[in-house]
């Protein structure tokens, strides 16, 4: 089941400004439950919002001081909020 929930993942290429998360689709089961249905559709959404985090905050790691002014966030905001595990919100 591994092999089919890893092969189910689209990883996007390298990081650019006009990129989106890559789309997730949980494996596919012939007579699931509707609660793990809802189980696992939830599990893949927040797969899915820790990736974009993680993706999002790489890019503001690599963002220039002047791009930084221009969008309203010093230095030392942008590294604090790169440097967080994409975990924590």
């Amino acid at each position: 089941m591994l092999d089919r929930t890893l092969a189910a993942v689209a990883f996007a290429g390298p990081v650019s400004g006009n990129e989106r998360a890559p789309s997730f689709s949980p494996p596919q089961s012939g007579g699931s439950s509707p609660r793990t249905r809802r189980f696992r559709g939830s599990a893949w959404a927040a797969v899915k919002e820790a990736w974009l985090r993680h993706r999002t905050r790489r890019y503001l790691a690599t963002l220039d001081a002047q791009i930084l002014k221009d969008i309203g966030i010093s230095y030392a905001e942008a590294e604090a909020e790169a440097n967080k595990p994409f975990w924590i919100t």
